[in-house]
């Protein structure tokens, strides 16, 4: 995943596949001034979440191709939002989306130990890596005041 910043003031990011140079763009951007977060689940499965145009979900096939959906109402998608992600979820979200999720049981998390990607209250810089230890404050959950 390649995340950065356009002048417009709009998240760029893409999926990029390294070994074939394929890149998977998204039918709709976001505002780096909105809260926003991204989760790779697994080598197939990222989620990402933009207070301002919702949460989608990438899963890539067998033949390697990422297809996005979005979420909105669609209760079989609800149901497997990885907790990691559902906890820096809008609370708004959540209370809209609990009667959804009770439906079935929470997934367990990945595996892997990965954390949630967020946005950032006052950077200027485009991405927190999990790796980098660069984790935003949970009371600003990526919002810019």
């Amino acid at each position: 995943m390649v995340i950065g910043s356009k002048p417009e003031s709009l998240v760029d990011y893409r999926i990029v596949n390294v070994a074939t140079k394929k890149e998977f763009t998204p039918d709709r951007q976001f505002s780096d001034a909105m809260r926003w977060a991204a989760f790779w689940q697994d080598d197939d499965t990222l989620w990402v979440h933009s207070s301002d145009i919702g949460l989608s979900v990438w899963k890539r096939n067998s033949q390697g191709v990422f297809s996005q959906e979005w979420l909105g109402e669609r209760s079989e998608l609800v149901r497997t939002i990885p907790k990691e992600l559902w906890s820096v979820l809008p609370s708004t979200l959540k209370r809209r989306w609990e009667p959804l999720r009770k439906q079935n049981s929470e997934p367990d998390g990945p595996a892997n130990g990965s954390q949630p990607i967020r946005s950032e209250t006052d950077s200027t810089t485009s991405a927190v890596a999990p790796e980098s230890g660069l984790w935003p404050d949970k009371s600003a959950a990526g919002s810019r005041r």
